[in-house]
């Protein structure tokens, strides 16, 4: 449900881009999320090896 709505909207903001600057830009931000989201799932591995 949630990643449709994250694909729809990434499709609609690739379909509005204008210039290659943007593109990097998002591509930047797009992967300083991931990895937020890799340092995330690591460290709630941590979390779970502690607990377990």
């Amino acid at each position: 449900m949630l990643s449709e709505k994250l694909l729809m909207f990434t499709i609609g903001a690739l379909s509005s881009l204008k210039d290659a600057r943007t593109m990097l830009e998002i591509h930047r931000v797009w992967n300083h999320i991931e990895m937020g989201f890799l340092s995330f799932g690591s460290s709630i591995g941590d979390v779970n090896r502690g607990l377990f």
